[in-house]
């Protein structure tokens, strides 16, 4: 019923792993390799993939439509091969496709980092693997969709697929969980990668058919790994002109706090609540400002509205110091 559908390259690190993961619950595994030179494509044969070589373009949807194009069962997985599936949701993803309620889940990617500055850091004591890392972040993103001519992915990096799929119907939300350990490869290599794709990003802008996404996503490197404010700023801004987004408003705050600019950082949380009350991420920034501001009883109230979104360890802390500082 599934097909696995995945580009690669020159990834042996990791590979084994992802499709141990999955091995059970899909019916043929598709491996798009873009010119692997280690043990990627002898690994890929153990698992009987079928194998595929593309010339790379610094064009990451060209490469997974070509996927998509391969595939021949009635539903599509998309995984990296530094992402794991957990063996507890096979179940509920055999009943997604059985159901047919929806076209397509988005599930919740959580990229394991051990940098605290990261946007969206949420500390842990242990990962999925046990790799070591001290945190994480985490993003929806639609992996499990039907099999359909239409369901394309666009723009050159940070390729998204949403747009074409809810043009026939709106996506299911689940609570599945992918685990990301992209920054096993090293920092370095991380950040080059990264820095790889801001240059694709800016070469090609014009192509991207929604721009305030791409503005995000390029105030984001700007803000994580060139740690240029100013430029973070300018791309932010230019997202909100064209799309309201709480999480442009976060970034946003997350710059002017860098900076320093206390009351500039304090309008972007509120506009950004004012989008979306729910956002926790927005909530605990707002409150960590407050905190900055010397102004614990607004912070604790802040804290507290995270509390009512959801769990949160260190948040429920903050709460208790907060509290005893108060007396309250």
């Amino acid at each position: 019923m599934i097909s696995l559908c995945m580009i690669v390259k020159n990834e042996e690190m990791f590979l084994e792993t992802c499709l141990e993961s999955v091995k059970d619950i899909v019916s043929e595994i598709i491996i798009v390799d873009t010119g692997s030179t280690d043990k990627t494509l002898e690994i890929a044969s153990k698992f009987n993939a079928r194998i595929f070589h593309l010339d790379w373009k610094n064009d990451f949807s060209a490469a997974r439509n070509f996927s998509l194009d391969k595939a021949t069962q009635p539903w599509i997985l998309v995984l990296d091969a530094d992402e794991v599936l957990e063996k507890s949701s096979h179940s509920p993803i055999r009943e997604f496709i059985q159901k047919q309620e929806f076209l397509a889940y988005s599930f919740m990617q959580i990229t394991y980092t051990n940098n605290e500055d990261t946007e969206n850091f949420v500390p842990i004591t242990q990962d999925y693997l046990n790799k070591g890392f001290k945190g994480y972040v985490i993003c929806k993103i639609v992996r499990l969709f039907k099999n359909d001519k239409d369901f394309r992915f666009v723009g050159p990096v940070h390729e998204y697929i949403e747009d074409s799929i809810l043009e026939k119907g709106p996506i299911g939300i689940t609570d599945i969980p992918i685990h990301h350990y992209q920054e096993l490869k090293g920092p370095d290599f991380f950040r080059k990668k990264q820095l790889d794709y801001l240059k694709i990003y800016e070469e090609n802008l014009a192509s991207y058919p929604n721009k305030a996404r791409a503005y995000r996503h390029l105030g984001n490197l700007y803000y994580t790994f060139l740690q240029d404010y100013d430029k973070a700023v300018e791309y932010f801004y230019k997202s909100i002109e064209l799309k309201q987004d709480d999480r442009s408003y976060l970034g946003l705050g997350w710059c002017y706090l860098k900076q320093n600019k206390l009351s500039e950082a304090e309008e972007a949380f509120k506009k950004g609540l004012e989008v979306n009350r729910r956002n926790p991420t927005l909530w605990a920034s707002r409150g960590k400002l407050y905190i900055l501001m010397r102004k614990p009883k607004a912070a604790l109230t802040c804290f507290q509205n995270v509390l009512k979104l959801g769990n949160n360890p260190q948040v429920e802390n903050m709460v208790r110091d907060l509290k005893e500082k108060l007396g309250v």
